[in-house]
Formats: C-alpha cells, structure tokens, sequence
C-alpha cells in the first residue's frame, strides 16, 4: 500500500526526508520530477558532516526507464532537436503523399508555426497516455482531412517511426516503462521509492505507478499541499490520506509602481534601501530578521524582463546571477550565425558586417572602425580589398562567407554536417585563451567568451551523440537542408538545446524566468507581474487538440485516459501559483504595475484575491507599498553605484541625470569621422547620437516578418539598381524598370532563403510592391515635368560618396543615395525614406550634404529632398527651375529655397564638432524623438521623477 506525507513550505519537507531516510534504511530510491532538484535533495539529506555512507540514488524518469527496463529492449532516447527533426520528416512525407493523391488539407498546415503547434499536440498526447485510435474520426470522404484526421494520421506515423527505429521520445518512457515491467520490477525489486515534489501526475505516469503498485514495490509520496480543494492533485489521483502539512501559508507584501518599469526599480531600491539599514520595502512587514532575509534572495520574473531587473540590480550594486535555461538560441554564437547570413543575402552592408567582424566570436579586439567608417565598403569585394590592412579581418570574413556559402550549397547538407559547420564558424579555443587575457576586467565581455564556449561545448556534445554514442536516428536524420531551410534547421535546434547554468554566486540574487525547481526555496522571494494578465493570463485550446476532441476523449470508458479541459488547465495553473509563492520562506513580495500596457487602472491577479479570500491557506497580506516617485532616485542619491561602465570608446555615468555620454578621444592617432546622417540625432538628442555613434543596435521588431531597417534596406538596394540600369534616351519607364528590378530581386533573395521568402512577409512584400510602384510612377512624372520646363538631365549618381569636409575635432562624411545632374540648374540630392516625406520638414540631413558638396568645390545646388515611399511625395527646398521638375501636381516645397538651410547646416556642423571635441552629450528629455526613441532604457528616462507613460516606438525609419 502507498504512503502519503504531505507538506506546504520547503523545511517541512527537508526535515521529512530526513527522517523517512533514517527510518527506512538507506536501500531507497527517490524519483523526482526533473534532475534540477538532485543537488537540492542531496543538500537536504546530507548532514553537517557530509556524507560517509552510499551516496543515496535519485532517478529521474529515463533513469526509472533504464532500471525497469531490460537492456536489450531499451530504445535510445531522442533529444528534443530530434524530436523536432523527425517531426519535420514525417510530416512532409505526409503532405507529399497526400499531394499526390490530391488530397486537401487545412489551411496554415503548410506554415511554419505548425510544426510547433504539432509538437506540442503530440507531446500532451503521450503524456497522458492517448493512444491514436482514441482520435479516430468518422470516414472521411477522402477529398480532404480535418485537422483532427491529420492529427490522427501524423501521430500514428511518429509512434511508428519511433518503434521501427528503436527510438524513444521523453515524454513517452513512462509507457515504455509501464509496458516492460515484469514481476520483478528490475532493479527496483525489493526497494522503497520516495516520490518527491510531484504536484500532480499526468495519465501516463499514473498508469505507471498503478502497475509498480500491483507488483509489490514500495511507494511513499512526499505531495505539497496547495490548500486548492478543487484541484485533482497527486493526493486525489493516488487516493491517498493527506498527513498534517505543517507550517502554511506565510507573509505577502504586495508592491505597486507607477509603470512596467518602475516595478524592477522598486525591488532594486527596496533591496539596496534594506541593506543600507534603511528598511525599504521591509518597513511594512514587521520583519526583524531583514539581515537574513537579505542573504537569500530570489526573483521570478518574465524571461523578456530579466535584462531588465539585472540592470536595475546592477545599478544599485547589487550583484546578481540568472538561473534560467537561457537556449542557444540566444547566445552570441547563434546570434553571429544568423546576422551572417542575413549579410552574406544582402551582399556584406557595410553597417551590418562591421558589427557582425565586432562580435566576440572573432575575438578582433583591435578592429580599426574608423578606417571602415571612412571607406564605408559595401559588398563582398569592398569588404575583402580593406581587409588586407587589417590583422585577422581577412580570416573572420573568409569564415563568415564559408559558413554561409556552406548553408546555400543547392545539394543540401544533414543537420549532423551543418552543427559541424557551426563549429568551424566558432573557431578554435585559441580566441578564448587569447581574449579572456586581454578582457580580464571587462565582465560583460568575459560573460561573452564563457557564453560562446558553453555554445560551442553544446554543439560539441550534440556531434558526439550523433558520431559516437547512439545510434541514428533513421531516415530523418538523413534529410538534407540547403539555403533558407538549412539557417532555419540550425535556428530550430538551438531553440531546443541550452546552455549550461554556471556555478551559483554566494550572496548574489538569483533571477528565474520561469518556476524554479520543485525543491528551491528562498528565504525573500520576489514575483514581478503578479497581473490579471498573466496570472491566470489568457487560455485557449490549439485548433489540433480542441475542445470537441478533448471532449470525446474524455467521455471514453478507460481508466486514467484524459485530456485536461480549459478549466483545469486554469486550476493547475492556480495550484503552481500557489506553490511557488510557498517558495518565500520568510516574505514573499508581489510586485506589479498600478496600470496594464494601455495606461487603464489594473487591480490584483484573481489567483490572488482567492488566497486571501481563503483563511484556511493561512496567507496574510501584511503590507501594500505604492512605489512613486519619492521612491526613484535623483541626483546625489546615496544609494546609487557610481561607478562607469565602459562601452567601446565610450561610457557612461551611472545614475546621474541627465544621463550623459562621454566619448574618450585620448590617444587617437585620428580624427572622429562622423556620418552626416547622424545630425539630426545630435540637434535632438546629444545621447541619441552618442548611442548610435558607439554602434549600441537599437532592438529590433518582433512582431514582422521583415523589420523597417530590412525594408529600407531592400528599397535603397531597389532604386540603386533602377538608375544604375536606366537611360533617359531610350524612353523606357522607371515604372517597368523597377518592377522588372524587383522581381528580380525578389527571385535573388528566395533562393538565397531571405527572410523576405517567409511566407508570413506575404503581406510585407506586398505593401512594398504597391509602394514602389507608387513611386516609380512619382518619378516618371518628375522626368516628363523636367522635359516640359526645358531641363536637361546630364546624369544620375546613385549611392554618391560626398567629399570629406575636415573640422575642428572631426572629419565630417556622408553618402547620398541619389544626385541628379541637370544642365544649367546644377545638382539636386534625394533621400528615400521608408515613411512620409513630410516628417523630416526640419531635418538638415540633405542641406548637410549640400554643404559638403559647396565646400568642395561640387556646385551649384539646385535643391534636396526627401522621397517618402508612404506617401510617394518629394518634400525638400528647391531653386525655382527644378522646383517645377519635382513639385508634380500636388504642393511639394516648403516655400524655403537651398541657401538658407545650407547655413543653418553650417551651423550645426560647427556646433556637432565643437561638441565632440567637448566630449560629453547629455540626454535631452525634452525632445520630440523621446517618444520613439529606442534607447529609452539606456537613457532611463522613465526614471525621471513624473515619468508616468509608457512610450512605444512608432519610428518607420
């Protein structure tokens, strides 16, 4: 007969297992949900003298598989890229037969994402144990399948993949196991099991314990108790009589901020505030153990927000350590693979290749970036001529072009040769060596070096499975991936593989983005928005595993076969909220916004307002604390850590406002060149400009499938190839000369496997196609208006370096992306703009170009103007013969013509030189760009005392 011991907070079980350890003798077993919680049960068992005795065995679920199971039956275990892969072959052999056979199939099937959705179907499917014929539906009439016929097929086809090729897939060992248990159990024979931390028990594992039950093997389960009646948790499944819990529930302190933002930096503050002696955020809770509390600190928050809560840390010197999973996907090695190859489609930009040569992987610490900057290459054979200056250059180019020509060989290469291609891209350990001397002191850039190599020993790993140790993984593991498919393989498995955690920090605050490990707990744990938003969220079944078939699997007569409804996946997530607010030992604090996205008053999380509501659970909201403004710092204060943190040639003041940037020019041999297109960063905001001036990449859009900088890209590519390819004597429209440019385009980037051949760019490339024709037919009129008055166009420059204009302390460049020549009138400069013309009415980009030209003897200029591509308008200043070229039909200057905005360009250039020879530029809060500025967290504008709204980013730059 199975035992049940019950327990609410972590001590209660420590003091448990210990005592069930002792009394049971030391021949026991514990199974625990994952491996993340070996060291902590160890921890727990362990005396102050350590171990003398056998090291206590704890066996995870393949663990349990592999003792149960005899060796010659046992399959290998795919890992979740394999998983992945497999899923990817059966379902294109799938499709491909049903084409075929003529047979429809639903809509979105064929995208991307459905793989995902797939994935995750099948994976629920296992674990609760369903097999394919709970699914069968009715006959269909064979011209096309549903959703749930696909479902019912592609599963069908995974199982049986898997069985023809002795594989195993995670979730499926508890029916392996289950179905290769003889009488004796294997090595389990006699022995005592210890389940510990299983809140609930999914239909397969259930299955499984029933059976070790039936042949005689000893089961205790230590169960937290979430005080959640309704919830069918393992002591409901197993019929099992709770034992008293012991200690329940605990002390809430709940802390309200003004924003999204404000949250972090009240925990920060409150946390730094404590340690000073000050109370803080403790001064509510009556908590005399503060000093303690303080040395065992954990904070959940979103993974997005991690950044977030370190900097705020961070800022007050308060040194933290993340212990989430972090993918490789997110690493600096992935993340080098991608842009690569981004680059290497879009011929090596100049801006995009120089930060792919920055990136730590090349380990080029002596980079010359203002020789670049003054020759701005653009494309493989520019990039390759200024190389052979450069030490090392040459060699991290050749491997960046090799890694990517490699992906796009037409014949395609297994997913085992493309991570080995990854491997060569990472290069050797010599880098490592060679720039962890050189960075010592440098902790982001250390971080970076020790994150590359974890990558690298991930893929390493990986290569060692697949070469050496298992098996294959049958055909799937043969398919070939070539151009955009082959990134997308790469892309799909770092995804799934993670990086290994380091070594915890003693005394650092631990940050997690998701449920810590069954058996953590904290002596202060914090939980950052504790929403309705996100606690319950929002809950919706796939369209793979809907409500209906749910429904009917349910209704089925079997014993332990379900599937869990909306309700009850609410209900688990209610109980998991529960348990890890039981993490906090001593205080758990609950932080959270007073408004949600859109600014509208949000109140607590309902999971929340039902624990409280309940006496029996025994949480007490002992405090509420309103984070406002007299809890943001200001200048001077005490608490902040002043210390400057370095960033290329620049820094910055930490905690000072304005916040300000400084450029150290000590020691160049050079004169700063600075990009002309950068002027009106600088006119609005001296720290806008510093930030780009640095090459700090402002983030990128999520949400598209091709970003503004990737559009604006494709069209200034676009109208170079127009003009470079057109001639005004033979009559052709630019009309069909851009639509012939584009299609070709177009056809060049899905066969390199371009971003912009996703299908969900559909839409983009659609918009972008009604736009170019809009303005190529802009530009034809400009031609008919300019034959009309009498002018005479003597040429075309697309893509014009301008000539370098010397200052004070800089060396002013800049490059036009068109120059019209006309005969008599003189020069005129066009700008594209991805958005309206009109936004840049008081730009002095153009005018800045104008006076270079002027200074360099390239004169006269006859106007400038922008050409938006949303509104195919020109908005600029013209002299009167070429305004009735460019005015068209509608009203096109701004009733100013060139001279004086050239002065006024003057000026600034002045003042921008006299500005860098100072060194400092400050932010200006006051700007017009605030509101779209994407370095507002840098600049910590939100920290100003009365910054309430949350600002979004509607540039279309």
């Amino acid at each position: 007969m199975a035992r049940l011991y019950s327990y609410s907070k972590l001590p209660t079980l420590r003091r448990a297992l210990r005592e069930r350890y002792d009394a049971v003798g030391r021949d026991v077993v514990f199974m625990l949900p994952s491996m993340a919680n070996e060291d902590l049960l160890l921890d727990a068992l362990s005396t102050e003298d350590g171990y003398f005795a056998t090291r206590p065995e704890v066996w995870s679920w393949a663990a349990l598989y592999r003792a149960v199971v005899p060796p010659r039956s046992l399959r290998r275990q795919v890992d979740p890229p394999d998983h992945r892969l497999i899923l990817d072959f059966i379902l294109k052999r799938t499709l491909g037969d049903l084409d075929d056979k003529g047979v429809a199939v639903p809509r979105g099937v064929r995208r991307s994402g459905f793989l995902d959705l797939l994935s995750s179907s099948i994976r629920e499917l296992l674990l609760e144990d369903i097999s394919p014929d709970r699914l069968l539906p009715e006959v269909s009439d064979g011209a096309s399948l549903d959703s749930r016929e696909l479902l019912h097929r592609l599963y069908t086809d995974y199982l049986l993949y898997l069985e023809e090729n002795g594989l195993a897939d995670n979730a499926q060992l508890p029916i392996l196991t289950r179905q290769a248990c003889g009488d004796d159990c294997g090595r389990l024979r006699g022995r005592t099991t210890l389940w510990v931390g299983f809140l609930s028990l999914t239909g397969a594992q259930l299955k499984l314990v029933r059976v070790l039950e039936r042949r005689g093997v000893k089961l205790e389960f230590f169960v937290p108790d979430t005080g959640l009646e309704r919830f069918y948790d393992a002591a409901n499944q197993l019929g099992l009589e709770r034992t008293d819990s012991g200690d329940c529930g605990g002390r809430l302190v709940t802390l309200l901020a003004q924003d999204r933002y404000g949250q972090f930096e009240g925990v920060a503050r409150g946390i730094a505030l404590a340690r000073a002696g000050a109370g803080g955020l403790f001064e509510a809770t009556g908590a005399s153990d503060v000093s303690e509390m303080l040395s065992d600190v954990g904070i959940l928050t979103n993974s997005a927000d991690l950044p977030l809560m370190a900097s705020a840390l961070e800022k007050y010197g308060i040194a933290s350590e993340s212990r989430a999973e972090r993918p490789v996907s997110d690493s600096i090695l992935i993340r080098t693979a991608r842009q690569a190859w981004e680059a290497y489609v879009q011929d090596w930009p100049t801006r995009k290749t120089l930060h792919l040569l920055s990136a730590p992987i090349f380990g080029l610490v002596e980079l010359d970036e203002e020789r670049v900057a003054s020759r701005m290459p653009e494309g493989w054979r520019a990039w390759r001529e200024l190389a052979g200056g450069m030490e090392g250059v040459g060699e991290a180019l050749d491997r960046l072009k090799t890694f990517c020509a490699f992906l796009n060989d037409p014949a395609g290469h297994t997913g085992e040769e493309l991570l080995r291609s990854l491997l060569e891209l990472a290069g050797g350990d010599e880098w490592e060596t060679r720039l962890s001397r050189e960075v010592a002191d440098d902790l982001p850039l250390d971080f970076a070096v020790r994150e590359i190599a974890s990558s690298r020993m991930e893929v390493e790993q990986k290569l060692e499975l697949l070469r050496e140790l298992q098996p294959a993984i049958g055909e799937a593991g043969e398919v070939r991936f070539a151009g955009r498919e082959a990134m997308a393989f790469i892309t799909g498995w770092s995804r799934e593989a993670t990086i290994a955690l380091s070594q915890p920090l003693s005394g650092a605050v631990r940050l997690y983005d998701s449920p810590p490990p069954v058996m953590m707990s904290h002596k202060l744990w914090i939980m950052t928005d504790v929403t309705p938003s996100r606690y319950p969220g929002t809950a919706s079944d796939d369209s793979l595993l809907g409500a209906d078939v749910r429904d009917e699997v349910n209704d089925a007569a079997e014993q332990f076969v379900h599937l869990p409804t909306l309700h009850e996946k609410r209900e688990q997530k209610e109980a998991l909220f529960r348990r890890m607010l039981a993490v906090g030992e001593e205080l758990t604090i609950l932080a959270r916004p007073i408004g949600d996205s859109q600014g509208r008053p949000q109140g607590d999380s309902p999971f929340l307002m039902s624990l409280l509501a309940d006496r029996s659970a025994g949480w007490e909201r002992t405090g509420e604390i309103l984070c406002t403004d007299s809890c943001l710092p200001g200048e001077g204060d005490p608490l902040l850590d002043r210390r400057e943190v370095t960033a290329d040639s620049g820094r910055i003041h930490r905690g000072r406002f304005p916040r300000i940037g400084v450029l150290q020019k000590d020691g160049l041999e050079e004169k700063t060149r600075v990009r002309l297109s950068a002027l009106d960063a600088w006119l609005d905001c001296p720290f806008l400009y510093w930030c780009g001036s640095m090459g700090i990449e402002p983030p990128r859009d999520a949400t598209s499938a091709v970003d503004a900088l990737e559009r604006g890209n494709l069209l200034h590519e676009l109208w170079q190839r127009v003009w470079s390819g057109w001639a005004p004597e033979e009559r052709v429209s630019l009309l069909a000369v851009a639509k012939r440019e584009w299609d070709a385009m177009l056809e060049e980037r899905r066969r390199a496997g371009s971003r912009i051949a996703d299908p969900r760019a559909t839409a983009v490339v659609a918009a972008l196609s009604r736009m170019i024709r809009k303005v190529a037919r802009r530009m034809d009129e400009v031609e008919e208006s300019a034959r009309e008055n009498g002018l005479i166009r003597e040429g075309v420059l697309p893509e014009r370096a301008l000539p370098d204009f010397e200052g004070e302390s800089a060396v002013f460049v800049g490059r036009a992306d068109r120059v019209d020549l006309w005969r008599d009138a003189g020069a005129v400069l066009v700008d594209y703009k991805l958005g309206k013309s009109e936004r840049y009415r008081k730009s002095l980009q153009l005018a800045a170009y104008a006076y270079l030209m002027e200074a360099a003897g390239e004169g006269p200029i006859a106007g400038f103007g922008f050409l938006g591509h949303r509104d195919a308008r020109f908005r600029g200043n013209w002299s009167e013969e070429t305004l009735l070229a460019y005015k068209g039909s509608r009203r096109t200057s701004w009733d100013v013509p060139p001279e004086p905005a050239v002065a006024e360009a003057a000026q600034a250039i002045a003042a921008l030189d006299a500005g860098i020879c100072g060194g400092r530029f400050e932010a200006n809060y006051d700007s017009d760009r605030c509101a779209s500025c994407p370095y507002g967290i840098i600049c910590r504008r939100a920290e100003r005392r009365g910054a309430m709204e949350e600002e979004t980013d509607e540039s279309d730059e």
